[in-house]
């Protein structure tokens, strides 16, 4: 190669690099121009909105509470609490389904290009059951969110429907997917920080904290029962 054909050769890598860094900065200024933008006009939305949709999550609950007394009522006031929870995390999911502006507004927050908290949407991929592999970067535990984005779609909102807080998990998880490394991973994190990110971030992350929160007391409620069947087990054996 001559010296002239190598000249030719950097100088078109150096114009490509510098193309390259300044259409990257544009998107940058693009991406956060819009994030701001969404943050006005999601506390515009919320200003007109919150006590509404507040009050349908509270009427949805009630609904479900009416079918419970036709069925049968709650074990105890924990358990009660728990069915309560576990309506709300579905009404949660129900929203982005049965109401158009919110699914758009999904799809637009997987527009985002620099996502913020990025540690509770992996936290949340792995509760729902995700591979590892689909959501950090290749050898590292760095989360994707350009490589994982697309995967918030039908299948992401049936398992977030899906998903029980009570009972007894009958499936293997991987270590990554347990309660303990979750909770990790959104330590930390305020809701407040998020709604203020982005208002469809912060209504995952409400699902996602209200699961691992009540996911949790179910655990210590069935222990407490368990170990409340011991005590009564021993108490009638040592009667005799």
């Amino acid at each position: 190669m001559t010296d002239d054909q190598k000249r030719f050769v950097l100088e078109t890598v150096e114009k490509y690099k510098s193309t390259w860094e300044t259409r990257e900065s544009e998107m940058l200024s693009l991406d956060r121009d819009e994030r701001v933008q969404t943050s006005i006009d999601d506390k515009n939305w919320l200003v007109d909105n919150a006590d509404g949709l507040k009050d349908e999550e509270e009427k949805y609950v009630e609904e479900q509470e009416k079918l419970l007394e036709e069925e049968g009522h709650p074990e105890d006031d924990d358990h009660k609490n728990l069915m309560q929870n576990e309506w709300r995390l579905q009404f949660l999911v129900s929203i982005f389904r049965e109401k158009e502006e919110h699914m758009e507004r999904l799809e637009k927050m997987k527009q985002i290009k620099v996502f913020k908290y990025g540690k509770f949407m992996q936290a949340l991929f792995y509760l729902l059951g995700y591979e590892k592999d689909k959501i950090v970067e290749e050898g590292t535990q760095k989360f994707f969110w350009a490589g994982c984005k697309n995967l918030i779609d039908e299948d992401f909102l049936n398992k977030m429907t899906e998903y029980k807080i009570m009972g007894q998990k009958e499936s293997e998880y991987k270590a990554y997917q347990t309660m303990n490394y979750v909770d990790m991973l959104i330590a930390g994190i305020t809701q407040e920080e998020v709604d203020e990110f982005n208002m469809t971030a912060g209504r995952l992350f409400r699902w996602l904290t209200l699961a691992v929160e009540q996911r949790k007391a179910d655990i210590i409620r069935r222990k407490a029962l368990i170990q409340k069947e011991r005590d009564e087990r021993d108490s009638k054996m040592e009667a005799k």
